[in-house]
């Protein structure tokens, strides 16, 4: 009787889950920036969306909204290198998923990857809001902090007045 090879030993599961919840935060973000791409080339959400700046964008006025994204405008090439980069880099992840053996190194290195781009996106969208930032007076700054706090408590995606906190 011919000995049976022995299967391939399995990756732990703990790992396997991180491995997982790893991939699904970068296509999520990864899908942000691809849905962007596919946009019309001057909507506001995708510079928006690109500048990484969530509720600190809110809380902006909308002259300083429209001034942000002018300066973003500006660096335009550097978000569609970001994007063609992106690109490339899920075309890269898609065939380390396929790929038989499963090479996980290959793919925590593209997930590291398309996390430096899109924190190179982030630190544009702080640079031009610090910038703007600077443009205020301590009083502009004052209510910018209070709209700034009230869109956290407010939640993601939400508007209108904040919820009642509790005592």
């Amino acid at each position: 009787m011919a000995d049976t090879p022995a299967p391939p030993r399995r990756a732990p599961i703990w790992l396997r889950g991180l491995l997982v919840l790893s991939l699904a935060l970068n296509l999520l973000v990864g899908g942000i920036v691809i849905g962007a791409a596919l946009k019309d080339r001057h909507h506001p959400a995708r510079v928006e969306g690109e500048l990484g700046l969530g509720p600190y964008l809110s809380a902006f006025g909308q002259r300083d909204r429209e001034a942000l994204r002018g300066a973003a405008a500006e660096g335009r090439d550097a978000f569609r290198t970001d994007r063609r980069e992106m690109r490339a880099t899920f075309a890269e992840t898609i065939e380390a998923l396929r790929a038989d053996p499963f090479d996980p190194a290959r793919l925590e290195s593209l997930l590291a990857r398309q996390g430096e781009i899109v924190d190179r996106g982030r630190r544009r969208g702080h640079a031009i809001m610090i910038e703007r930032l600077l443009m205020m007076d301590a009083a502009n700054r004052a209510a910018f902090a209070d709209r700034l706090q009230q869109a956290i408590r407010r939640g993601p995606g939400r508007r209108g007045p904040p919820p009642r906190e509790r005592n």
